[in-house]
């Protein structure tokens, strides 16, 4: 199953260990899912993006020290409360099942003056990813173009909500 979903796969042990305990043991361990240490500050001198944990960050200490000051930050520990559990953590399956036949404008190169944009579904889209093309989604609109996503499976954090009741 890892091997054929393994978005799916990765949430599902990751539920299986904090449902059942008591069998999360026969579950194989992942190098995905370790956690890789990281630091709570990148960069120096002026430039600097700390990394800060939701539990340890109020919203009036995010609006006064990093959105109002334009202040670059990393909120951690948001993981699943970002998304429905519908969506299956947003894996290739679920994206190509849901929103595969969508058009987006992907792109091979990020070349100043190359044109290399085309239209596709989002489910070639992904085809092409797993057989190891290198492409990105080039100027993706979520609200214009895959606005389902954005309203059912996509929960905006509270620090930015702001930003969403402005629109």
């Amino acid at each position: 199953m890892h091997r054929a979903y393994p978005d799916f796969a990765r949430r599902f042990a990751r539920l299986i260990r904090a449902k059942r305990p008591d069998v999360a043991h026969l579950l194989p361990l992942e190098a995905a899912e370790q956690q890789v240490e990281k630091p709570l500050k990148i960069g120096n001198g002026d430039w600097i993006i700390e990394r800060r944990h939701c539990a340890e960050l109020s919203l009036k200490e995010c609006h006064q020290y990093y959105i109002q000051t334009g202040r670059p930050l990393i909120i951690t520990g948001l993981d699943d409360a970002l998304l429905s559990e519908d969506c299956r953590g947003l894996s290739r399956e679920w994206l190509r099942a849901n929103f595969g036949m969508k058009r987006v404008a992907v792109r091979q190169s990020f070349a100043i003056g190359k044109d290399d944009a085309e239209l596709i579904t989002i489910d070639e889209f992904i085809h092409r990813l797993d057989a190891g093309e290198k492409l990105y989604l080039y100027d993706l609109s979520l609200p214009q173009q895959l606005t389902a996503l954005l309203l059912d499976h996509i929960r905006i954090p509270r620090y930015f909500a702001h930003c969403r009741l402005q629109r």
